[in-house]
């Protein structure tokens, strides 16, 4: 230690001075850095201020908009306005009462929002009613209000914060035209505290005041209400409302917190300066240990001009969290910077003490003869390479293990040995450890002289000269043959069963542990077939264990036939055997999987000459449905498995009943499907559509319906899917492309045209290569014309693959058949791939017409939809009308092109369609309230 304090006071000056300026550096870019933090938090308070502020005032413009459209421009309150413009003085009262008791509920609504005024102005400057002083009316504003000047004179909407002449508020002034004719104007007007209330809503905590210009003050409030206004301690430019006068609820200035901060402000530079520029700003400030943040937000009125500012003092910790870190940061850089001086320091030691080491290291070659025995004679396979990695020497170990003799490797790589086997990876972690660290342990395989491979456990070393150079490499290795064969067989029957090769208990569990976890992150189900073998017993007392032995071989062979390689198939003992599902996207799927091992395994077998006959009896255990842990899952297709022998055995049993029997009718519905077209047991039923323009049937939909000779009429929504999962929907849907273009063609020939026949086309037959060719040949061989077809997709289906969807329907539209966007609203399509698609119709789906006459947002949904439709080119069919009121809605009053429901029709067989074809033309009744054949055509 003496020694190294004696070297240490031979280090210069200048070095210590320039690691003191080093860390003189660093305290320097972390004050910086906390000024460049604490800007950074001031520009988002500024920011989070100016967005709440422009939300709140845009969602009340956007509102008032709203209601001005739908509850103000009504016919009944515009012939109010335009009676009262033409009235005698001695006639405004009594229409004045009736526009107040008109809109008194529309003004109860607004003070419920926090609008305080509604007022409505004649084109003449006449204020018509005040609905906040109705006894007040007559006199006018155009002078004192901008905004109902603009409104009025310039005819267009005038919104923003408006002083007035007594009061100041937000006013959202509209005018009132009706058939060109402007009739005068509606204001709404709300006051500062209902903003107060949504900026605190909005940003959670701080307190808020709106400051207002005192020129504009001056120029605009009477002199009488120039009390209401006192100069703001603030800034000697702006006023604030007087509390003891103002009705304003919450006011800023009332606060004790903001009454300590506001001298400093009124002392402020920035703040003086920056307010009189109308500019916005952010003030950091402390008060009783406490940071506060200050943010002006600047307003500007009806003339773009400075009116006031939105004020909002808020505590915060984020300027004290920013000191923290950068404290904590600086502390460690500081610490770092102490321990690369430490370094520096042994680093210098370290070097006056390599010329002694060097003297040591003389001596210890002296010993190098010992080692050269050591190597010649030990047990392990040495081989030492130069800093080139050639060979320049081996041991006779070496010699014994490769069957190299030292002729034939010296001077060549290591690398002769190599047999091809050992991973590129291997070599190049290896190479990074010995320059790392100098040491590597691990394992080759190898090849000897005599060309058998054979795996090593090596240990490399690096050798460096006296100046750190690497000059050589040792390797010693020994050969590890037994030992890896050894493991093989541990681990092969530590995780197999030692007669089938499959799975046993224990590696069923660990497996299925996994994919539970699997299952659960993907949100998708598994099935665990729980499998016994019927009567194996008996062949194993009559037969010997033998015999039955090779039947269990033969039943895991073709277990593990029956499924994919991602399942699980293990054998839990005896004649048990398990089958883990895994990654299925309905618990549908396991039942068809299930059936084909019930019938793979209950084929004979051949054994030792023997036809042997046996069954399995299967459980199944749903994953989540029936259980979400392994022991669970185990024991419950254990118990539906118990429960498939008692039924008579060589049977399938769901745990859960509902299942069992959702399975077994999917099952036969799909059996008897494939059926039901050969017996002739599908038909096409007929729905008429009918045109708004002239009340005329324009086209008919294909409906399928299925007649099943027990079941009765099987509604579409339970066999329609279970033919597109089966794909007996491509041949199901070329047989309704046909009997429909056939039925079109034999009314065209009994002299009914003029009207499109639209099919419905599935996922399926959207996705196929086919569908095009197939379209084109039904068109050829009935002798139709390419438009009399419109082709519906289901949004949904469109929506699965949009790029996909386009191409094919490009080629369809291609053809000149009519295409068509089904069931529009109810999936989640993109407005964006909409226009891009190359469709002529668009469906309102009947889930959104149905509630039309009691739901607002259904209608105004479904009005939106056909305005939306109309804007893009397209043909609208709303769905679903069933009353005339639904009718008249869409295709009065929004234009929707054309009818379907029951109000027209239901679906009907084909001859009944045809007496419905022959008088095309339909006539409102409206006190009925149905639809009749016109006496006019």
């Amino acid at each position: 230690m003496r020694d190294k304090l004696a070297r240490l006071r031979r280090f210069h000056l200048p070095e210590m001075a320039g690691m003191l300026l080093g860390l003189l550096l660093v305290a320097s870019f972390f004050l910086d850095q906390y000024r460049s933090q604490q800007t950074l938090v001031a520009e988002q308070h500024t920011q989070a201020l100016d967005v709440a502020y422009q939300a709140t005032i845009e969602v009340y413009r956007l509102d008032v908009e709203t209601r001005f459209r739908l509850q103000i421009m009504r016919p009944e309150v515009t012939d109010l306005m335009e009676k009262a413009l033409l009235a005698e003085a001695q006639d405004l009262p009594l229409i004045r009462g009736r526009l107040f008791r008109l809109m008194k509920p529309v003004y109860d609504e607004l003070q419920q929002l926090g609008l305080h005024q509604l007022m409505f102005h004649l084109a003449d400057d006449r204020v018509l009613l005040r609905f906040h002083k109705p006894q007040s009316a007559g006199d006018a504003l155009f002078q004192y209000r901008p905004s109902v000047r603009i409104a009025n004179q310039e005819k267009r909407p005038a919104f923003g914060l408006e002083i007035g002449r007594s009061m100041p508020g937000f006013r959202y002034v509209f005018p009132v035209v009706r058939d060109g004719r402007h009739l005068g104007s509606v204001e709404f007007a709300l006051t500062f505290d209902v903003i107060q209330d949504r900026l605190l809503h909005l940003l959670k905590a701080g307190e808020f005041g709106l400051l207002f210009k005192l020129d504009s003050v001056l120029a605009s409030v009477d002199a009488d209400s120039r009390d209401r206004f006192i100069e703001s301690a603030i800034h000697p430019e702006f006023a604030q409302e007087n509390p003891a006068i103002s009705k304003v609820t919450r006011d800023f200035v009332q606060s004790a917190v903001v009454r300590a901060l506001e001298p400093a402000l009124r002392e402020n530079r920035v703040v003086q300066r920056q307010m009189s520029a109308g500019e916005s700003l952010v003030i950091p400030l402390k008060h009783d240990g406490l940071d506060y943040l200050v943010s002006f937000l600047p307003v500007r009125g009806l003339d773009d001009k400075l009116v006031a500012y939105v004020v909002r003092f808020a505590q915060t910790d984020a300027l004290r969290v920013v000191r923290d870190n950068l404290l904590r940061q600086a502390m460690l850089a500081i610490f770092l910077c102490l321990v690369v001086v430490a370094l520096f320091f042994k680093l210098r030691v370290k070097q006056m003490e390599q010329a002694a080491d060097i003297k040591r290291r003389e001596a210890a070659e002296a010993g190098l003869s010992l080692y050269a025995n050591v190597f010649r004679h030990s047990g392990e396979a040495i081989l030492v390479t130069d800093c080139a990695n050639r060979i320049i020497e081996v041991n006779p170990a070496f010699v014994e293990l490769t069957g190299y003799s030292p002729e034939d490797v010296i001077g060549c790589n290591p690398g002769l040995l190599a047999s091809g086997k050992t991973q590129p990876e291997v070599y190049a972690a290896m190479w990074a450890t010995l320059k790392a660290s100098g040491h590597w342990q691990g394992e080759f395989w190898d090849r000897r002289k005599n060309g058998s491979i054979y795996p090593k456990w090596a240990s490399i070393s690096t050798i460096r000269d006296a100046s750190g150079t690497v000059s050589n490499y040792i390797a010693c290795f020994s050969d590890i043959s037994e030992r890896k064969a050894s493991e093989a067989r541990i681990e092969r029957l530590a995780h197999h069963d030692g007669l089938t090769g499959l799975l046993n208990r224990y590696s069923l569990e660990s497996r299925l542990e996994q994919v539970l976890l699997s299952a659960r992150r993907d949100n998708r189900h598994l099935a665990v077939l729980f499998i016994d073998m019927d009567r194996f017993k008996n062949i194993n007392d009559t037969l010997g264990h033998a015999i039955g032995d090779q039947l269990l071989i033969e039943v895991a062979r073709r277990l593990e036939r029956c499924v994919r390689a991602s399942d699980i198939v293990a054998r839990l003992g005896g004649d048990e055997f398990v089958v883990v599902l895994n990654t299925l996207e309905s618990v549908h799927e396991a039942m068809p999987i299930a059936h084909k091992i019930l019938r793979r395994l209950s084929k004979t077998y051949q054994i030792a000459g023997h036809p042997l006959h046996s069954s399995p009896s299967i459980g199944v255990a749903v994953c989540p449905e029936d259980g979400d842990s392994v022991a669970e899952l185990l024991r419950n297709a254990d118990t539906a498995m118990y429960s498939a022998k008692e039924k008579g055995r060589k049977n399938v049993r769901f745990f859960t009943a509902e299942l069992t029997a959702i399975a077994s009718e999917r099952m036969a519905l799909e059996n008897e499907l494939r059926g039901a077209l050969a017996a002739g047991q599908l038909e096409l039923f007929y729905q008429p559509q009918v045109a708004v323009q002239g009340l005329r049937i324009r086209g008919v939909e294909a409906l399928l319906r299925w007649h099943h000779p027990v079941r009765g009429m099987v509604p579409p929504d339970r066999f329609i899917p279970v033919a597109e999962e089966s794909g007996q929907i491509e041949e199901i849907g070329a047989w309704v492309l046909d009997t429909a273009c056939r039925q079109l063609a034999e009314w065209q020939a009994q002299g009914i045209g003029d009207i499109r026949m639209a099919i419905n086309l599935s996922a399926h037959q959207l996705r196929s290569p086919a569908l095009v060719d197939l379209v084109a040949k039904s068109i050829r061989q009935h002798g139709l014309l390419a438009a009399d077809l419109e082709l519906e997709i289901t949004e949904s289906v469109a929506m699965e693959d949009p790029e996909a969807a386009i191409g094919q329907m490009q080629r369809l539209r291609a053809l000149g058949v009519y295409l068509a966007i089904d069931d529009f609203g109810t999936g989640y399509s993109s407005l964006a791939y909409l226009k891009n698609l190359p469709i002529q119709i668009l469906k309102l789906d009947r889930s959104f017409v149905r509630d039309i006459e009691t739901d607002a947002n259904d209608a105004a949904i479904s009005a939106a939809t056909v305005a939306l439709a109309h804007r893009l080119g397209l043909e609208v069919i709303a769905e679903g009308v069933e009353t005339i009121a639904q009718a008249e809605y869409l295709g009065v009053d929004h234009a929707c092109d054309i009818l379907q429901g029951y109000l027209f029709g239901r679906p009907v067989p084909a001859g009944k369609m045809s007496e419905c074809l022959r008088q095309p033309v339909l006539q409102w009744n409206a006190v009925a309230r149905t639809v009749l054949p016109s006496t006019n055509d």
